[in-house]
């Protein structure tokens, strides 16, 4: 064997005494090997695994690498019969006119041949002489995730595209990538945000009902093990005793603050008053106020998330522009990339652009590098991690003003550049209507009380609003009135009140699919039909008059005086305000669907180390690789 090329230590010492350019130059035109890897044959259970060769990695690259490849191998093509008998020369499968033309050519099919692709035809010598003929053929090469791994295999693919090879992820990774895709993130399927999380909230649920089953099928380790390479915790979160310990109900993860672990940039106490929420679709980050801090706050669907102010600073006033202040915001909404807040304090309603969220200086960020010491000092600053390209006020193109704006919901869009906006006044116990909203460099809007009317004994305290079409709830917040109202939007007519004693003072409003649901000030979220005239109100979540601080199932969790309600899918964002958090109520039934479909396609590789016979047919266990293709190329059409 030939010693490989190496920098050698002389070379090194005169390196050190020239510039920049000329060591750069020197190494751009020098060719050594930089790293040295072991080829391993490994059979399929896992059972022998022997080195064979050493692999050198050019310090040019893969590029390189191809043509050493090129130069140094030859591909043996040749059928088991041509070997026995000493013919390799003559052992021919390509027709280059049947290549070319991916049709079998006049001569090929003279002499008999059917087929035109190399792969599915016999040699020259055993089709003229009747023999059979066997080979081996190169179907695929499998590589790792790595992108300088594929785009080696890609140009080594192309450089051979006769020998049927093609690079593909290997089954191991492509079971690690879902698993870590759960694990780190909030995945939306299936209409709802999902996330290994949950599995550890059942396995904790305080109902051993729920969490016995759970307990039983996966080990606490499996779904903390941070190690995005490990397989064996990727096949036990994805077991079908797992599939079977996941409950129907509707699952409450807290978010905000992290809670399962240490995450500096999302600890407890971080928030003091949150009191809406609303969800940007596109981006999947999830905007609420802070009112006590005076804040528009961010959080991603990271796992665990990332927490961000995204404008406002913890002193109040009233500032526009990339510095802005707010004081005491509350209910908000979005249009396009646009929030528009209440700043009850200033009586205004304040657009924030989010189309361009820019960092600013290097060192002003939002909290320090997380680090694994909880030791460190805790008193962290709340500064801003991102500013604004655009904070403008809605001012009224009319006498009427706004004295103390607490909730807002978006209205219908007809022709107009803009929707109408619906907004509800504490201070004046009315809802008024927004409409020929108008937002540049001057932002404008015309006001007017769309209810109750001038001839009304109503008396409101609009607490939250949500809108459908041509239908307009409001959550009636005022002593004596509690309920839910129905309005007609355009004309501001009531249509019916929803009372209940499920709900003694409604304080949030959420619409999804055929259900309204409602927060309440009994530490419960309700959910009631409105497509039809049926009131019947069910308890959807928490215990009446029973506040707590617990994750679970929904009928194990625990709200505090929960406020604002969003939505992504089916999935609610709760501000549980007395508990100073954000929490999701979601189906955690997705993953059930996705493990059934995954777990089956690492019991094909033996990745649960399994010792028997085969489990699947090859007939069989192509239909479990489609179904897995087909499964993720409709979640990735749907996304």
């Amino acid at each position: 064997m030939v010693e490989p090329p190496v920098l050698l230590p002389e070379i090194v010492k005169e390196l050190v005494t020239k510039s920049d350019a000329e060591v750069a130059d020197h190494l751009k035109n020098c060719k050594f090997n930089s790293q040295a890897l072991e080829v391993h044959v490994t059979s399929m259970d896992d059972a022998v695994s022997q080195p064979v060769a050493v692999y050198y990695g050019s310090s040019h690259g893969g590029c390189q690498a191809v043509d050493d490849l090129n130069q140094s191998l030859h591909i043996l093509n040749v059928c088991r019969t041509c070997i026995l008998e000493n013919r390799e020369l003559e052992c021919t499968y390509k027709c280059t006119s049947c290549w070319d033309g991916k049709r079998v050519c006049r001569d090929c099919a003279a002499v008999g041949l059917q087929e035109w692709h190399p792969a599915a035809r016999p040699c020259l010598p055993c089709h003229n002489n009747q023999l059979e003929c066997k080979k081996l053929l190169q179907l695929g090469w499998c590589t790792d995730c790595e992108s300088k791994q594929k785009a080696f295999l890609e140009r080594l693919s192309s450089r051979f595209p006769d020998t049927f090879q093609l690079p593909m992820p290997d089954p191991p990774h492509n079971i690690k990538s879902v698993r870590s895709a759960i694990f780190w993130y909030w995945v939306f399927l299936d209409n709802s945000l999902v996330n290994l999380r949950m599995l550890l909230v059942v396995r904790r649920d305080c109902n051993p009902t729920v969490s016995s089953p759970m307990k039983k099928a996966v080990t606490i380790k499996a779904l903390k093990n941070k190690d995005r390479m490990s397989v064996e915790t990727a096949v036990e979160v994805l077991s079908p005793e797992v599939q079977r310990a996941i409950p129907t109900e509707y699952v409450v993860t807290t978010i905000v603050p992290e809670i399962y672990t240490f995450w500096r940039q999302n600890r407890p106490g971080i928030l003091s008053c949150p009191v809406d929420a609303a969800v940007h679709q596109p981006s999947g980050n999830i905007f609420f106020s802070d009112q006590s801090t005076h804040q528009i706050m961010m959080s991603d669907l990271h796992c665990p998330a990332t927490l961000s102010s995204v404008a406002g600073e913890s002193n109040s006033g009233l500032r526009d522009g990339r510095k802005s202040l707010f004081q005491n915001p509350s209910g908000l909404c979005i249009y396009a990339n646009l929030i528009f807040v209440c700043d009850s304090g200033n009586a205004l309603i304040r657009i924030i652009d989010i189309s361009r969220l820019v960092s600013r200086k290097k060192n002003d960020t939002l909290f320090y590098e997380a680090s694994e010491s909880e030791d460190q000092d805790d008193t962290i600053p709340i500064a801003r991690k991102y500013t604004i390209t655009c904070t403008l006020s809605l001012i009224s193109t009319r006498s009427l003003q706004l004295l103390r704006p607490f909730s807002i919901c978006i209205g219908r869009k007809l022709v107009q550049d803009y929707p109408d906006f619906y907004v509800g006044d504490t201070t004046q116990g009315v809802v008024f209507k927004r409409t020929d909203v108008t937002v540049n460099t001057s932002c404008k809007g015309r006001l007017q009380k769309l209810y109750p009317g001038p001839n009304s004994e109503d008396r409101i305290l609009p607490v939250a609003l949500t809108c459908y079409q041509e239908n307009l709830f409001v959550a009636n917040g005022h002593a004596e009135q509690l309920c839910i109202l129905l309005l007609h939007s355009p004309r501001g007519v009531l249509l019916r009140r929803i009372v209940s004693s499920l709900l003694p003072s409604p304080s949030g409003l959420c619409l999804v699919d055929a259900h309204l649901f409602a927060s309440s000030s009994n530490h419960c979220i309700i959910k009631l039909p409105f497509m039809n005239d049926n009131e019947d109100v069910e308890l959807y979540c928490g215990k009446p008059n029973e506040p707590g601080n617990q994750d679970g199932i929904v009928t194990s969790a625990r709200f505090h005086s929960p406020h604002g309600i969003a939505n992504m899918g089916s999935t609610l964002v709760v501000c549980d305000t007395g508990n100073k958090s954000i929490r999701l109520i979601s189906n955690a039934g997705p993953l059930r669907k996705l493990s059934s479909i995954v777990f089956p396609y690492a019991q094909l590789f033996d990745l649960d180390h399994y010792r028997g016979e085969p489990r699947k047919t090859f007939d069989e266990a192509l239909t479990v690789d489609e179904k897995l293709v087909e499964f993720f190329y409709d979640v990735g059409r749907a996304n």
